[in-house]
């Protein structure tokens, strides 16, 4: 069983990742706030050795602010603002214990085996405990968005309220992917549309279940194999029976592409980035769209007419949109609304054109769209350790309300 922790990409992603995590100790598969407690003391014994006092206060005030700075946004990252893993406050905190301890060896692991354990924290631990050990099937952070949206609550559109609903969201990321290259199979969802999408060619165990486990994944097994494809299974806190994730685990299923599900409530149309004289917002009907987007991602003829038979069979409200530069298409992306709710798909931008601002304008003007036809909260899909992606949608609110991931036979997870 996999669970949700960064990853060391993850942690080498960004300095302040690196630093929250406590130059890697947050990562530790147990007891990471021990494991960074235990950072202090290396630090410590240098700067007892090589400053006086007064520097060593003055670091310890430094580290304390940078260490807000880190935690922020690598909370914001990973979609958890208080995630087990981020363990600086402990680094700091145990850096100003050794301060006043000296450099007593005893009483310096006195001091240690009490902030490794106080009373006071051990309830603390034990709710990062569970929530780190929770299955891979996927997490739902309902408490977080909970909290996180009661400031905003007085000014939110009143049907949003609803719409932030991870089931919801769920449905709604369902509808928004048509294909007649699908199955019902005892409540699972069979999708079998050869293409890059890999929630096009998945099992989504979402509706029900009522015959043997092991015989539904054997069946799944060969349905995939006719189709010549991969047997994936997206996995999310939704899958019927809960215990599919054991019995893929058993089988040699592996987990991979963490993927968070994002949402926001749109209390008002986003404000459209000033766009350069040579840069233009361009509405594509799903032919221009799909062969924009199979140049970008270099698809091949059979990727590129899975996508158009995805788009065209969808019967919701969409807009597909091109950000051109000089004439030529720098970024593409696509909403589809449903009853209220507008999912943000297929942000694709050109290598030699990311980082100008191309995305933020194509989402700000698609969301602009959405709140003008009727949308009163967004959401989206964005692997974890997609850290440009992230900073762009944070910009609008976004915040992750649950995850999920696939799992398919090694050898086939991609």
């Amino acid at each position: 069983m996999s669970t949700k922790t960064p990853s060391p990409r993850f942690l080498l992603n960004h300095p302040a990742h690196f630093v929250a995590l406590g130059f890697g100790a947050g990562l530790a598969p147990v007891a990471p706030g021990t494991f960074g407690t235990l950072v202090a003391i290396p630090l410590a014994w240098a700067l007892r050795m090589y400053v006086p006092d007064a520097v060593f206060l003055a670091v310890i005030v430094v580290l304390l602010l940078v260490g807000m700075w880190a935690a922020g946004v690598t909370g914001r990252d990973l979609g958890v603002p208080d995630h087990g893993a981020i363990v600086w406050d402990e680094v700091v905190a145990f850096l100003l214990v050794l301060y006043f301890v000296g450099d007593s060896w005893l009483k310096i692991a006195i001091a240690f085996e009490a902030a490794a354990d106080p009373p006071a924290r051990r309830g603390d631990e034990k709710r990062h405990r569970c929530d780190a050990g929770r299955p891979a099937r996927g997490r739902l952070y309902a408490a977080r968005i909970r909290g996180m949206e009661a400031p905003r609550r007085m000014n939110r559109a009143p049907r949003a309220e609803g719409l932030l609903d991870a089931r919801r969201i769920e449905e709604a990321g369902l509808n928004s992917l048509q294909t007649q290259r699908q199955l019902f199979y005892d409540g699972w969802l069979l999708r079998l549309s050869a293409g890059k999408a890999k929630r096009a060619r998945s099992v989504n165990a979402h509706f029900g279940s009522t015959l043997p486990l092991d015989r539904k994944i054997e069946h799944c097994e060969s349905v995939y194999a006719q189709q010549g494809l991969a047997p994936l299974f997206r996995m999310t806190p939704f899958n019927c029976p809960a215990d599919l994730e054991n019995a893929l685990d058993a089988r040699g299923y592996l987990a991979f592409d963490e993927t968070l599900v994002q949402a926001v409530a749109l209390d008002c149309a986003p404000a459209i980035p000033k766009a350069a004289d040579a840069v233009e917002i361009v509405a594509l009907d799903v032919d221009a769209f799909v062969e924009a987007a199979g140049d970008l991602r270099g698809s091949p003829p059979a990727q590129r007419e899975g996508h158009r038979e995805r788009l065209s069979n969808s019967p919701l409200d969409k807009r597909c949109v091109a950000i051109r530069s000089a004439g030529r298409i720098a970024c593409i992306a696509q909403v589809a609304i449903d009853d209220g709710l507008v999912g943000v798909y297929d942000v694709v931008t050109a290598e030699n054109c990311r980082g100008k601002g191309y995305a933020t304008l194509a989402c700000a003007s698609l969301l602009s769209w959405a709140w003008q036809h009727g949308a009163h909260a967004a959401y989206l899909q964005v692997n974890e350790d997609n850290m440009p992606a992230l900073a762009i949608y944070r910009k609008f609110g976004f915040a992750t309300v649950y995850t999920y991931h696939y799992r398919g036979p090694p050898g086939f997870c991609g």
